[in-house]
């Protein structure tokens, strides 16, 4: 038997979203919470340094190039755990900043790439950012890999699978768009009662308001990343491959039905048809 450590992910897309939701159970708040922490440290906190700096926007650049990486690292660390049935806390976002070196070396060169990539048109972008996806995830799981190590494995895993994870985090926009609701109808009643047409322009406590009911956004964020760390696992899966016999036999053979991850191997059957589909 020859065992192959580059696999062809093509389970249901039910299959990651069911496993995402049974390691979540009991731990939705303080996944959202965490996935708040990012939004802020990655987004908010540079959009008010560019409320601050408007003429110096290269600033926001800098902000974003540096801290991306320990962010991302940090966020996909907290996921990994709750896929794992590892103790978490809210903390484990900030992992990514205990490994600040090598963390910020790799969000910098991931940025760099897929810009470069972005340069010729925006689909080359996309596949790029896909193709450098699981860097983040290998930096975590390897602390004595470089980044560069990181992307090039990435890219080397997700040969034959940029497709099925798009495919995947597409398959979340319904729930955005349902997540979005609460917010949209509250910015549609203020703008028609105060003939406001141009919500941009809220001041600090009406801006606030429209952040508290964005919440719901973060449920689906925290959602959609505890899925993503279950197709890494799911891609970092030994395969067995068997030769074809005289007999005909199948040449490929696929065993064991993934669950959820954790130190004492996979657990769970996803694999049965009374699993139910969503958005």
């Amino acid at each position: 038997m020859k065992v192959m450590d580059h696999r062809i992910v093509n389970e249901p897309l039910k299959f990651f979203k069911s496993a995402a939701r049974m390691e979540l159970k009991g731990r939705w708040l303080e996944a959202a919470v965490a996935s708040g922490i990012y939004v802020i440290i990655v987004g908010i906190v540079g959009f008010i340094v560019e409320s601050l700096f408007p003429t110096l926007s290269f600033i926001t650049g800098i902000y974003t190039l540096i801290i991306f990486g320990p962010a991302v690292v940090g966020l996909y660390a907290y996921f990994m755990r709750i896929v794992r049935r590892q103790p978490t806390n809210v903390r484990d976002c900030f992992e990514g900043f205990e490994d600040f070196g090598r963390s910020l070396s790799l969000g910098v060169q991931m940025m760099v790439r897929v810009m470069l990539w972005t340069l010729l048109f925006i689909i080359p972008g996309i596949i790029a950012a896909y193709r450098y996806s699981q860097a983040p995830l290998l930096l975590r799981d390897h602390p004595d890999w470089t980044p560069g190590q990181c992307i090039s494995e990435s890219k080397r895993l997700m040969v034959g699978n940029k497709g099925t994870l798009f495919t995947l985090e597409i398959s979340f926009i319904g729930w955005y768009i349902l997540a979005c609701l609460p917010a949209i109808v509250f910015a549609a009643a203020y703008g028609a009662a105060a003939g406001v047409t141009d919500m941009t322009s809220l001041g600090f406590p009406l801006t606030l308001v429209m952040l508290i009911f964005e919440i719901p956004i973060l449920f689906v964020y925290a959602y959609m990343k505890a899925a993503d760390v279950v197709f890494y696992e799911e891609l970092n899966r030994p395969v067995q491959v068997y030769t074809v016999n005289n007999m005909g036999g199948s040449a490929y053979n696929d065993s064991g039905s993934y669950g959820a991850y954790d130190p004492n191997g996979f657990s769970g059957d996803f694999s049965g048809d009374d699993l139910f589909d969503d958005m």
